[in-house]
């Protein structure tokens, strides 16, 4: 048995990027604080230098880092809204066309039938008067004669 493909959405894919930033932070985070932890380490040591350079890459990971995936974050959580404002906004348009459809395919029906109805009385018409013609050209035949 073949299994059916799903296809993800835009937004579900955005969703993904964004746990994946999450993920990201988290583990930024987690670095950070081991850094922190074995800065402390260090300074109880006495090795002030490796602390300071310890120090260092604490703050890179914590306001550099974090910023950038923090702005990241934003962007694809800003993403998300508006994807998800699209999707409101079509879902309303769909629903207002759909109506406007059917009223349409209403006056469609309706001007369907006036006109079959128009028709078939020209119809008649043609034939109530082809019959009088008829009966016209026999009234002359039977007066005047003829073949």
């Amino acid at each position: 048995m073949a299994k059916k493909e799903v296809n993800k959405g835009i937004i579900e894919l955005k969703q993904e990027e964004l746990a994946e930033i999450q993920e990201q932070m988290d583990e930024n985070v987690r670095q950070y604080k081991a850094l922190w932890e074995q800065r402390n380490t260090s300074l109880d040591a006495g090795e002030v230098m490796k602390a300071k350079e310890l120090e260092g890459k604490y703050y890179h990971l914590r306001d550099v880092v974090g910023k950038q995936l923090d702005r990241k974050r934003i962007e694809i959580d800003t993403e998300i809204e508006e994807l998800q404002g699209e999707v409101f906004q079509v879902k309303n348009n769909m629903a207002t066309n759909t109506k406007v459809l059917d009223r349409q395919k209403h006056e469609l029906e309706q001007l369907k039938k006036e006109y079959q109805d128009k028709l078939a009385d020209k119809q008649q018409s043609i034939l109530e008067t082809e019959d009088i013609l008829k009966q016209a050209e026999q009234r002359i035949l039977e007066l005047e004669g003829g073949e």
